[in-house]
């Protein structure tokens, strides 16, 4: 953003750290889940509250579970975790507040999978929705090399996707004629998705792909969020 003023143009830029911030708070608007929040578990004082959520994992990990919040939660060593609308329980066993550049950018709970009666239970490499790209925001931050994962639900689809990338381009700083171009490229690929994935069809899907990848890579305020829906929509057609 740029003030003008009589003498002189200032210039404010956003810190790494609010920049950081601003790409979680976008995973958890699109892809955040309820989860619910269990204190004092098995005791007659035992409570339970709802907030909004990221489940994750460790990249490579995928034992290693986490939880991620935007905000500091009532939540302790000895908590128990649960999706709604799930069954499985986890037990926090450590809880972080992750921080870059004086900044708060979410506050973690790791965990461990229990059993109703409270005993840890052995978890193994289960298959799961997710997807890597290049740190850009949230989730794990650090050097430019990193990598994160986000879970993508199982009822996201190339329809809600496509959707999610056509709003994000409309709104960037990408020029005109390659924002009309991704546009168009991704309005086209639900129609494609419904067709059988012969090699032709997946040739003009990459094509599609490639379009949209080239019109990100020029708006870098798209840079928290497009490239991870991106590389989760190439997946969803196993270009991934």
């Amino acid at each position: 953003m740029k003030l003008k003023h009589p003498k002189r143009e200032v210039t404010f830029t956003m810190s790494a750290g609010h920049q950081f911030r601003d790409g979680f708070n976008h995973f958890l608007e699109r892809l955040g889940q309820t989860i619910i929040v269990h204190n004092n578990w098995g005791q007659p004082n035992a409570t339970s509250f709802e907030v909004c959520g990221l489940k994750n994992n460790e990249k490579g990990k995928p034992q290693n579970v986490m939880f991620q919040f935007k905000e500091r939660v009532d939540i302790k060593v000895g908590s128990v975790l649960q999706l709604k609308q799930g069954n499985d329980l986890w037990r926090v066993v450590d809880t972080e507040d992750e921080i870059v550049n004086d900044t708060f950018i979410y506050f973690e709970a790791k965990v461990v999978k229990m059993s109703p009666d409270g005993k840890d239970v052995q978890t193994g490499s289960k298959s799961q929705a997710i997807f890597n790209a290049p740190v850009y925001g949230g989730v794990q931050v650090g050097g430019s090399q990193n990598v994160q994962n986000i879970s993508i639900d199982s009822q996201s689809n190339v329809a809600e996707l496509t959707a999610k990338l056509v709003d994000l381009i409309k709104q960037s700083s990408v020029p005109d004629l390659n924002k009309d171009d991704a546009i168009e490229a991704l309005q086209r690929l639900p129609d494609l998705a419904n067709k059988n994935q012969t090699e032709e069809v997946l040739t003009r899907v990459k094509t599609r792909l490639d379009i949209v990848k080239t019109a990100i890579d020029m708006g870098k305020d798209l840079a928290p969020i497009a490239p991870p829906l991106l590389l989760a929509l190439s997946k969803l057609f196993g270009l991934g």
